[in-house]
C-alpha cells in the first residue's frame, strides 16, 4: 500500500521508499476503526495543507469506506472533485453539481494552451480554514502538473 505526501513532509525529511505509519482519524464515518496500517511513500501530492497525505486507493479503502458524500459507492467517473468544509458551507456548491476549473497564470505549473475542464462535485471534507478543491488525477493532469504542489485555479 502506497501513499503521496506535500511538499511540506519531504521538507521534514520524509523520502520516497520510507513507511509512514498512518490510520483514520475522523470519529466514525468514513473511519472503519482506529486501526494503523503501513504505507510506502511513493511520490510527492498537490496538497497544500502540511500534514494531509493522498492515500492511492487500496490503502484508503483499508481504513476508510471509499464512497462519497454525495453517491456512496455509485461510481461517478473520473472527472470528479470534492471540496473542503468551507466551500461547501457557503451553500453555492452541492452534490452533482458541475464546476468548470482552469489553471490560471499561464506558466508553470500550468500546462502550456490548457483549456477549462468540467469536474463533478462528488464529495466534501474538514480542512479547517481552507478554501480548497481537490479534483481527480485525471481532470488535474489535462491542465497542470499534478507533481506541481498547489495549482492556482479559478472555477465557477
Amino acid at each position: 500500500m502506497v501513499v503521496a505526501i506535500p511538499q511540506a513532509m519531504y521538507d521534514q525529511g520524509y523520502q520516497c521508499g520510507q513507511m509512514l505509519t498512518v490510520s483514520c482519524q475522523a470519529q466514525g464515518y468514513p473511519c472503519k476503526s482506529s486501526e494503523s496500517i503501513n504505507v510506502k511513500i511513493v511520490e510527492k501530492c498537490t496538497s497544500s495543507a502540511p500534514n494531509i497525505i493522498a492515500l492511492y486507493k487500496d490503502a484508503f479503502a483499508e481504513i476508510a469506506d471509499p464512497a462519497t458524500t454525495c453517491f456512496g459507492k455509485v461510481n461517478q467517473g473520473q472527472w470528479v472533485a470534492s471540496i473542503s468544509d468551507d466551500l461547501w458551507k457557503q451553500g453555492k456548491y452541492k452534490c452533482g453539481q458541475s464546476l468548470t476549473i482552469s489553471c490560471v497564470g499561464g506558466q508553470y505549473p500550468c500546462k502550456a494552451g490548457s483549456k477549462s475542464i468540467t469536474v463533478k462535485i462528488v464529495d466534501h471534507w474538514v480542512a479547517p480554514d481552507v478554501k480548497f478543491i481537490a479534483i481527480s488525477k485525471q481532470a488535474l493532469s489535462s491542465i497542470a502538473d499534478p507533481l506541481a504542489g498547489p495549482i492556482p485555479i479559478q472555477f465557477y
